[in-house]
This record gives structure tokens, C-alpha cells and sequence, in this order.
């Protein structure tokens, strides 16, 4: 079994520290998102695009418009990882 550490622990690596990985908002869609899919789905946070999308790695240009950008989250299919659904919340 893992053992989370208590929720005011912070971890650090050198100058860098960790922080939360969802803002309050995201956390409360994304208990939404897991509570409605009843296990039907598969909820990935913050997938980048480029892992997400085929692209030709000889072609920078496409690639440089997405290797920094991400989802919010994508829905995928259970069976296989297919994304479904990407959602982004403003």
C-alpha cells in the first residue's frame, strides 16, 4: 500500500517545489468527470498534445505547435486508451 504524507508536507528538489497537480476547480470537475463515467472511462490530467496527436517528426513546425500545449483532460476508452474527449475549463 502506498502512504500518502500529510496534505501540509511539500517536496523539494533543490529550488523547485512541488504543488498541487489541479487547482480547486479542476479537482471538483474532475470528481465530476470520474463520478459520471462510473469506471466507464479512462480520465487522463493534463495529457500535452503531442502525445495525444500523430505527427511527423520530421515536421518541426507541427510539432512546436503542440510539444507545450496540453488538455485539461482527456477521456479515453476503457478498452484501448482511444481519447474521446479533451475538455478544458477557463
Amino acid at each position: 500500500n502506498l502512504i500518502a504524507p500529510p496534505s501540509e508536507t511539500r517536496i523539494a528538489i533543490d529550488t523547485l517545489l512541488a504543488k498541487p497537480l489541479l487547482t480547486p476547480s479542476e479537482s471538483r470537475f474532475y470528481h465530476c468527470l470520474a463520478a459520471l463515467s462510473q469506471g466507464r472511462c479512462l480520465i487522463l490530467i493534463k495529457p500535452r498534445l503531442a502525445d495525444v496527436f500523430k505527427h511527423d517528426s520530421g515536421e518541426i513546425a507541427a510539432l512546436n505547435k503542440i510539444s507545450q500545449k496540453h488538455v485539461d483532460f482527456l477521456i479515453c476508452r476503457h478498452q484501448d486508451w482511444m481519447p474521446m474527449l479533451g475538455v478544458e475549463l477557463d
